[in-house]
Order: C-alpha cells, then structure tokens, then sequence
C-alpha cells in the first residue's frame, strides 16, 4: 500500500510550479532575501557600496529562478520577467539617463509579484508540509516586503512630498533601507510614527500593504494547518 502510494507523490511533486526536488533551492532564495535586507541598511556606508545592493538583487532574482525551473511554463515566464529585471537594474546603476526615472523599479515590482505570486502557488499545490514548504512561506513575506518597498521608493520619485518624515536623524528620503523599515512596519501593522504617509497615494499603499499581509499570513496559516491535520489524524 505504501509502495503504491509512493509514485503518486513523486508525481505530484513534479508537477508543481517550483522545483521541489532541487532540495537546497528554497533555502537559497531565503538566505539571499535575508542577506539583501540586512545589506541594504549598511551599503550606503561601505565603499563600494552601490554595487553590493545591485549584485544581491541579482542573487535574489537567479535564486527564485533556480528555484522555479522545475516548470517549463514558469520556466518561460521567470525568464521573460527577470532578464528585462536585472537588464533594467544594472543600466540603472551604471546609466541612469537611458532609461526614463523608475522604469527599472516598475519591471523589478512586476518581477517580484510574479515570484510571489509562484511562491504562494508552491504552498498552496504541496501535498505536505516539509522545509521547502516553511523556506518558500518565509520567502514569499520578505519578497512582500522589497516589493512594498519598492513601491514606496517609486512613489517618492513620482510625487517627493508623498511621506512626512518626522525623526530628528532621518535625512527626509527615501532611501532603500527607509522603504524597508516603512515596509517591514507597515506589514507589521507597528507603526513608530517617524515616517508618515501624506499624499492619498502613499495612503493607499500603506492601506493595501497591511491588508496584503494580513491576507497573505492567514492563507498561509490555514494551509499550513490544513497541510498538517491529516496527517496527524491519519497517525491517529
């Protein structure tokens, strides 16, 4: 009986959109999600700095394609959004005036959205709870986080006054690492108060960036335990 079973799980697996049998592929996209929010806070005061951040964004991104190539469809997809991604984010670092203000940060949000999107497709598909399953959950916040974030940046470029910042050492710009902390908070629902949403816009990200989160850490729990009920009511 266990026999049988077998193959259909082994089968099932090969049919999810991310490459579960790559079995390092999701803690690589975690460590690179988490070595990218601890650098960006520390970048902008080491030498050289301004090619760090780029060359993690482009771990991150190769990572997440590692990690969604067991899929042919997805495969295609990932390639379409992250090359035109990393293309955008290094003429940007090293070109700024070819390409129009905050185009390369529209494709990276598209970018990330589709990895989200893949990563919580992963969860929702798995037949059982496992360690890829908990790296792709973790995952997909912290690329929830950069995506807000990136959101929050783009926006301060459109529209400068969009955010009050009202800490006596902050430098009154949003940087990366102030998007992060915005973001983390807003996600969060902990807000200190020291940066502000002013215009209804930046209102509105705020707003759908906590409901986003909210949504996404209920789904995640209620699959999580659904993924693990029957099991423990067939060890019963």
């Amino acid at each position: 009986m266990n026999q049988s079973s077998k193959p259909t799980s082994e089968a099932t697996e090969s049919r999810l959109p991310i490459g579960i049998p790559r079995r390092f592929s999701m803690a690589s996209l975690l460590i690179a999600l988490v070595l990218l929010i601890i650098a960006t806070a520390f970048v902008q005061d080491v030498r050289g700095g301004e090619l760090i951040e780029p060359a993690l964004v482009t771990l991150v991104f190769l990572s997440a394609f590692w990690a969604m190539s067991a899929r042919r469809r997805t495969l295609v997809l990932a390639i379409v959004l992250i090359v035109p991604a990393l293309a955008a984010k290094w003429i940007d670092r090293f070109r700024p005036d070819v390409l129009p203000p905050g185009l390369f940060m529209l494709i990276g949000m598209l970018c990330m959205a589709f990895i989200t999107i893949e990563l919580l497709r992963f969860i929702l598909r798995a037949p059982h709870v496992d360690s890829q399953v908990l790296f792709a959950g973790i995952s997909g916040y912290l690329m929830l986080v950069i995506l807000w974030s990136a959101a929050y940046m783009f926006l301060a470029r459109v529209t400068p006054d969009a955010f009050a910042f009202n800490s006596p050492g902050s430098n009154n710009r949003m940087d990366p690492f102030t998007a992060l902390y915005l973001s983390f908070g807003v996600m969060g629902t902990v807000g200190f108060g020291d940066i502000v949403p002013v215009a209804k816009a930046a209102r509105l990200l705020s707003v759908l960036e906590a409901t986003t989160g909210l949504f996404y850490v209920t789904i995640l729990i209620s699959r999580l335990v659904g993924l693990h009920a029957p099991r423990g009511t067939s060890r019963e």
